[in-house]
């Protein structure tokens, strides 16, 4: 059965994103080309995210988040409601994932990276 209401709540979410992602972006002075240079991600994607036309699975916005150093915190939530808890789930999975299949060194990286980012927010 068609859920109109369940549509128009995923539209929601991707111009959500989209206006998320451009407030990082300019905030943090990232270029769409940066973001293609860094992760491969075709800058014609990114224009569709940044149009509200589409939006990246999780997944993709885990790695987008990773190699671009921003939080996902910062991109899909500010105020954490049921969805957003779920989502924020979603994405912690899919960065342990990624997490999980770095070597060693570079694990230590990160952790170093994100126990400064700790101190910078306290």
């Amino acid at each position: 059965m068609y859920n109109k209401n369940r549509r128009s709540k995923k539209r929601f979410a991707r111009f959500d994103f989209a206006e998320r992602l451009r407030r990082v972006m300019k905030k943090r002075k990232i270029s769409q080309s940066m973001i293609e240079r860094k992760t491969g991600i075709a800058q014609s994607t990114i224009s569709r995210w940044l149009s509200g036309k589409t939006s990246p699975d999780v997944n993709v916005a885990a790695y987008l988040c990773q190699v671009m150093e921003i939080s996902a915190q910062e991109i899909f939530a500010e105020e954490m409601d049921v969805d957003n808890m779920e989502l924020m789930e979603a994405i912690e999975t899919a960065i342990l994932r990624i997490v999980s299949v770095l070597p060693h060194d570079s694990r230590k990286r990160l952790a170093q990276k994100l126990a400064q980012s700790g101190e910078r927010a306290e």
